[in-house]
């Protein structure tokens, strides 16, 4: 009897202590006490059951990618060609510096998406080529012989103002399948019919055309037999020799057409800046609803619409998870709130003005009426002349108010004293430079009569109080020299100045 109630107590302290260890995924509370909160935690997944692709927008990953051409950093989708396709994530590497096109934000859904260029080039010996770029997988569950099956995806348009070489933002993106994942990756950098590997066929190819933005494309298609992988990329059309096309691809959801638990995207709608923003997603019958802040369910809020009121305390990323009969649920793409409506006054960082030189001011505002204290009304003024420069923008929702200090760059004050006397009452007892300058680069240097170093430093702040280290210097006259070039923003020269002399140290 004993060594039963023992064994009943233990189990009592053993559910006490490990029985709650799930976190509850839409109670806003830690309750597995890992720090993490509803969304937030990784024992929430939220996804459909059984989806025909595996990591469809592209967010879980192998490796972070640090350049262009690293599509093993993606989970379960392959370069499916000779030619690199490309695997973009927030976590490094979206783009190089000068290289084009850019993808255009916000990214449709999460922090990864792959893209893909298109283009016909002169091989060594003058024969032309093509180059065009795919991406594969193999599916979770096989496309049955014929049944009609719908593909959607974002499709990107980069930023290509500054390109050379993309003379095209049209194009057509073709899905290729074939009856199993030997196939995948074909031999060869043009499509796959052409390509040695036999057995892909072309599925559906859709029409595509944008700037600057990310469309959301779809189209169905019948599967000609079964199939257990499939491709993404150009149609099998050539290029005229010399032509880029580069697309950007996120979210790509395969499923039979008709589907009546669709992936979930967000409606937004917007009136005057005093009615709040309105938050909404297509009702389904018998569906549950659950909408979160930064990843934490908002309690009370269980049907397809949100209300978020227009304050500073409701900046955040909203979204919503739907939940089916089966059990099953998905997470609505993200909307982040950041006053966008509200005026902007920026003027940017205090900055220095070159000699006989202007300057264009206020770009960056952003309102219906700008007042600025020189009395000009325009959102961007020139300036001549140093000075403090101030601008109040106002529109429906309010007003901003920012300022800036121009300074003069050749008028800038640099005092050396020639005599210090380090003993610490508190007057003149460090050597250094004294000025309103902003510095680009700053080096000051003294020496002793024997021509060592005693003093060297790169920060306009830091003195010098006459010690090596923690030896004490005699009285004697030193030399030093200073160099300097100034922060000249806006394309001002950048000049190094050099000033020298001697100082007196008393003690």
């Amino acid at each position: 009897m004993l060594l039963k109630g023992f064994s009943s107590l233990f189990f009592i302290i053993l559910f006490l202590q490990f029985g709650f260890t799930q976190e509850i995924c839409d109670n806003s509370i830690d309750d597995d006490n890992d720090g993490l909160i509803d969304l937030l935690d990784d024992d929430c997944n939220c996804s459909l059951n059984d989806p025909i692709l595996p990591n469809f927008s592209f967010e879980d990953t192998l490796c972070c990618p640090f350049r262009f051409s690293q599509m093993e950093c993606v989970s379960s989708w392959v370069q499916a060609s000779d030619a690199t396709s490309d695997f973009y994530h927030t976590c490094d590497f979206i783009s190089y510096d000068g290289a084009y096109p850019r993808p255009v934000t916000p990214f449709p859904d999460g922090h990864g998406f792959t893209g893909f260029l298109n283009q016909t080039f002169l091989s060594i010996d003058g024969i032309e080529e093509a180059g065009k770029e795919y991406i594969g997988t193999c599916v979770n569950v096989p496309l049955r012989k014929d049944t009609l099956y719908r593909i959607t995806f974002f499709i990107g348009f980069g930023d290509d103002d500054d390109s050379q070489n993309i003379t095209s933002t049209k194009g057509k993106i073709t899905l290729f399948g074939h009856s199993d994942c030997l196939g995948l990756p074909f031999e060869g950098k043009d499509c796959p019919l052409a390509s040695s590997s036999s057995g892909w066929v072309e599925l559906v190819t859709i029409p595509v055309e944008g700037r600057k933005e990310w469309k959301k494309v779809n189209a169905t298609f019948v599967a000609p037999f079964d199939l257990e992988a499939i491709i993404l990329g150009p149609d099998c059309s050539p290029l005229p020799l010399g032509e880029e096309t580069c697309f950007f691809v996120d979210r790509v959801i395969l499923d039979k057409d008709g589907l009546t638990f669709p992936f979930i995207d967000l409606t937004v709608t917007e009136s005057t800046c005093k009615e709040p923003i309105q938050l909404s997603v297509l009702l389904i019958p018998d569906y549950t609803y659950q909408w979160y802040r930064n990843g934490i369910a908002i309690q009370a809020a269980t049907n397809n619409v949100l209300d978020i009121d227009r304050t500073e305390e409701n900046f955040a990323s909203y979204q919503v998870t739907v939940g089916g009969a089966m059990g099953n649920c998905i997470r609505s793409s993200t909307f982040t709130y950041g006053g966008r409506e509200l005026p902007i006054a920026n003027l940017g960082r205090d900055t220095i003005l070159c000699y006989n030189t202007s300057l264009a001011i206020g770009s960056f505002n952003n309102g219906l009426s700008y007042q600025w204290n020189t009395g000009e009304t325009t959102q961007e003024i020139i300036i001549n002349n140093s000075g403090t420069y101030r601008v109040t923008v106002t529109n429906e929702c309010g007003e901003a108010i920012d300022e800036i200090e121009i300074m003069d760059g050749d008028n800038c004050r640099m005092e050396v004293p020639n005599v210090f006397t380090p003993n610490n009452d508190g007057i003149n007892d460090s050597f250094g430079s004294f000025s309103n300058c902003v510095f680009k680069s700053y080096r000051l240097q003294v020496f002793n009569r024997l021509g060592q170093i005693v003093f060297e430093t790169t920060n306009p702040s830091e003195t010098w109080a006459g010690r090596i280290e923690n030896t004490t210097q005699v009285s004697d006259v030193y030399i030093w020299t200073l160099a300097y070039s100034l922060d000249m923003s806006n394309g001002c020269y950048q000049d190094i100045r050099r000033m020298s002399g001697d100082v007196t140290l008393i003690r």
